[in-house]
Order: C-alpha cells, then sequence, then structure tokens
C-alpha cells in the first residue's frame, strides 16, 4: 500500500523552505505532521491502514496574501475561490492543474467541533503546530472516525506526558482548556470510549504498544477530570441538553 506519495513530503519541505525565506510563519498539521514526529512507526501505517492525501498547515491572518501568492506563482497551484466568499472563514484550500487537492491552510486557530488557539504553536522552534494542539486538533472531533484515532495512537505511541514541556504533551494545558470548557471536555470524554474501544479490538496492534497509549488516555481524561472547574463549565453543563455543545462543520 501506497501510505503517501513521496512528493508529498517533498513538497510539503518546500513550501515550509519557501515561506522561511520569505519571512512568513507556517506549520504542518495533520497526517504529514505526524509522520514526520513519529518517525520510527512509519510501518504502523502501512499496518493500519493509514493513508495520507494532502497537507494540512496553520499559519497567521495577517500572512494569508502572501501565502496565496506564493502557492500560485511559486508552485503552481490553484486557489479555490470557494473559502474565499465565505463571511469569517479563515481558510484557504489548494489544488493542482488536474484538480486533485494538495493543501489546506487554517489561519490562527482550528475552527472545526472546537475552536483551538494556535498562538503558541507559531511560537515554537518545530515544522509543526506543539504536539500538544496536534493531539487535541484529533481529541476535538466530535465525529472521530478511524484515520483520527490511528493519528491519537501514533502521537501516543511516541511522545511522553508532561508539564510545560514542548518535547510532551502539556497536560496542564489541555486541563486549561477544558475547565473552562465542558464542551470540548465532554468531546475529549466520548471519543475516549471510542479510542479505548478502537485498541482494544484492534488485533493488528501489539499488546505492550496497547498498554502504553491506554494508559495515557486514562492520564489525560483523569486530570482534565480533576482539574477546577469555572461557573461557566458548570453553566454550560447544566444548559448542555438545550444548545449544541460542539460547532457544526459544514462538508464543503
Amino acid at each position: 500500500m501506497n501510505i503517501i506519495e513521496p512528493e508529498l513530503i517533498e513538497l510539503s519541505n518546500l513550501i515550509i523552505k519557501e515561506a522561511k525565506i520569505k519571512n512568513i510563519v507556517i506549520k504542518l498539521l495533520g497526517g504529514v505532521a505526524i509522520w514526520k514526529l513519529c518517525p520510527l512507526n512509519h510501518d504502523l501505517y502501512n499496518i493500519l491502514g493509514r493513508k495520507i492525501n494532502d497537507i494540512d498547515f496553520a499559519s497567521e491572518s495577517k500572512y494569508k496574501s502572501k501565502l496565496d501568492k506564493m502557492l500560485v506563482n511559486d508552485f503552481n497551484l490553484i486557489l479555490d475561490p470557494i473559502f474565499e466568499s465565505i463571511p469569517g472563514v479563515l481558510r484557504s484550500a489548494f489544488y493542482d492543474k488536474k484538480g486533485k487537492k494538495i493543501c489546506d491552510i487554517n489561519y490562527d486557530s482550528l475552527m472545526y467541533s472546537h475552536k483551538i488557539e494556535l498562538k503558541s504553536s507559531f511560537k515554537n522552534d518545530l515544522e509543526t503546530i506543539s504536539l500538544t494542539d496536534l493531539l487535541l486538533s484529533k481529541f476535538q472531533i466530535k465525529e472521530i472516525n478511524n484515520k483520527d484515532i490511528i493519528d491519537i495512537f501514533l502521537l501516543l505511541i511516541d511522545y511522553e506526558i508532561g508539564y510545560n514541556d514542548s518535547k510532551k504533551f502539556d497536560i496542564n494545558y489541555i486541563a486549561k482548556i477544558c475547565k473552562n470548557n465542558w464542551g470540548f471536555e465532554h468531546t475529549i470524554r466520548k471519543n475516549f470510549h471510542q479510542i479505548y474501544n478502537y485498541l482494544n479490538y484492534n488485533n493488528t496492534i501489539l499488546e505492550k504498544d496497547r498498554k502504553i497509549v491506554i494508559k495515557k488516555l486514562f492520564i489525560i481524561v483523569e486530570s482534565i477530570q480533576k482539574s477546577n472547574k469555572s461557573l461557566r463549565w458548570f453553566i454550560r453543563k447544566h444548559f448542555h441538553e438545550y444548545f449544541k455543545w460542539y460547532n457544526v462543520v459544514e462538508s464543503i
């Protein structure tokens, strides 16, 4: 199985390199980011059937016009006009001449089932958004699927949980977000059960890997549960039956 086209990795490298030359801040997220961060477990992509078809980026909105120009002029990509016509949507999509989607760019934040601010990620020294934001970008998905669960599994296999450490998942940062946002916590807890079931019923996963990831999942959920909740959290929990706890993500 061709998990990822080598040209896609090369293109992501070239885009990051050219953006740096032009003093544009751009970070990887999604499948390509995890592929680069987890080089020792590339074989698991094939075993678990995780394919990567395009590149996901994040940047600051102040660079949007420069990025549009760079990707169109320097990389011969076509900017999808649909996002440009939707007020308040800070996102761009680019295709090649054959109509194949090549990359998405999210600006300032990730606006999907739950909003994730990326200000701190733009200040790190990685090619990607921070490890914690990358993990949260998968945890925040209300309709989580096997692809996202595999991504979470791969991240938790390779990286540890810590506190205020850029090379680990920052449990304090996750708890801080959730103590003010009942909806986000609720989605993470629901996804925890789906991930747990996937790991327990997937016979291709080694027992030692399963135990490592499940232990880390419990640490994350228990830390969130023990955090001191805000008044906003309790009010939102009380009224959760009357209002959606998540953003509805339209398919475009």
